[in-house]
């Protein structure tokens, strides 16, 4: 996906998504993925091996860049995905100068402070799940 700021400025729709950047846009598309998953793609998501870096990377551009915040809930949905989150000792550093926190800990920053200040029911009820 090219950055519509950078050099394409008539595109105004990408797959559906209005998003202005690749990494935002990219959420969506996650969020479209992961909101009806087959059994294939549980299983294959669970089997990633990238899947906590993936996790980091999203969460970073729901809590950096707004990105779409139901990719976030729907991938922590699919079978194993909370539980190898929850097992997984990889720090997040918010800010330089911080002590670090666990990756379980910021996705669970980031879906309560979502759901306080998004008035959305369908998303504090997939932040609920």
């Amino acid at each position: 996906l090219k950055n519509c700021k950078e050099g394409n400025e008539k595109v105004e729709e990408v797959c559906g998504c209005h998003c202005r950047g690749p990494s935002t846009a990219a959420c969506c598309f996650l969020d479209r993925i992961f909101a009806r998953p087959d059994e294939l793609l549980q299983e294959e998501v669970t089997k990633f091996p990238g899947l906590i870096d993936m996790i980091k990377h999203l969460h970073a551009v729901v809590r950096d860049e707004y990105g779409c915040p139901f990719s976030l809930t729907s991938l922590l949905q699919l079978p194993g995905v909370l539980d190898a989150v929850m097992r997984s000792t990889d720090p997040i550093n918010f800010v330089a100068d911080e002590k670090p926190i666990l990756l379980a800990e910021a996705c669970m920053a980031c879906l309560s402070y979502s759901m306080l200040t998004v008035d959305d029911h369908f998303f504090t009820d997939q932040s609920v799940r």
